[in-house]
């Protein structure tokens, strides 16, 4: 198969894009359950088959932030090499998260099948987020200090070609991924990912119980949604990291 350089009109590979969080892809919590999942927000509809919770979308964004090289394939697929160093890093938090957890999380991301429509979006898109992760052929190159870092290899990536037809579609947006990785609770993670989709905020900031509803943690009951405001509260701290406020029932963000 013939393959080219990525032509995509934007610098590099973003962290995210804003239909992602807008569309509920990923349950709020870091507990998620294998789910068929039918969606419906007003930014649009659909489905999500699989096991796709916060910590996934840890790694997928940690693994957009630290691609080094990129292509286009003619099926439309996207090819990435990628550190996995730097990946295991940042989806953790800066903390390095264990070899264990990182095989798990990267077998239930490519097994997670979505079928969406986005306002915006030229056609309805259907397929996996990832296709493939593998060590590649690459070797990685040595860092200062780093342990075995001569034996140590580049992972090849491989993005669905609907996936990849939703990102040249879609608005990107660029972050450290990171400080939300640290974050403790997934509905916290949920709505720091929703709130970076948005350039400015209502008067007065968001309601929490609306920013719960619009990433979909609200639950059946009203324990749920207890809940999930006690979450909220116990990340604030972590939150006040990444500009947001908690006070009198609304999330603010500091710079406006």
């Amino acid at each position: 198969m013939t393959q080219k350089r990525l032509d995509l009109n934007f610098d590099g590979m973003p962290t995210t894009t804003v239909l992602q969080a807008r569309l509920q892809l990923a349950q709020p919590t870091r507990r998620p359950k294998m789910l068929r999942r039918e969606i419906e927000t007003p930014w649009g509809h659909g489905i999500v088959l699989g096991k796709y919770g916060q910590a996934h979308v840890d790694l997928l964004e940690s693994i957009f932030k630290h691609a080094e090289k990129y292509r286009k394939t003619d099926d439309g697929a996207i090819e990435l090499i990628v550190d996995p160093r730097k990946v295991r890093m940042t989806a953790g938090g800066n903390k390095q998260i264990s070899g264990e957890q990182m095989e798990v999380l990267k077998l239930e991301i490519m097994q997670v099948v979505i079928d969406l429509k986005g306002n915006g979006i030229h056609e309805p898109i259907a397929g996996h987020i990832i296709d493939q992760i593998r060590t590649s052929a690459i070797k990685a190159k040595s860092r200062p200090g780093a342990i075995h870092g001569d034996d140590r290899f580049m992972w090849y990536v491989r993005l669905g070609p609907a996936y990849v037809r939703f990102l040249e579609d879609d608005l990107h947006l660029h972050y450290d991924p990171a400080p939300i990785a640290a974050l403790t609770t997934g509905i916290a993670q949920a709505v720091a990912r929703h709130v970076a989709t948005h350039k400015t905020q209502p008067t007065g900031g968001w309601t929490v119980d609306g920013l719960i509803k619009a990433v979909g943690g609200e639950g059946d009951t009203s324990t749920e949604m207890r809940n999930r405001r006690r979450d909220l509260q116990k990340d604030a701290e972590g939150l006040k990291t990444l500009g947001l406020s908690i006070e009198n029932g609304r999330i603010k963000r500091e710079n406006g």
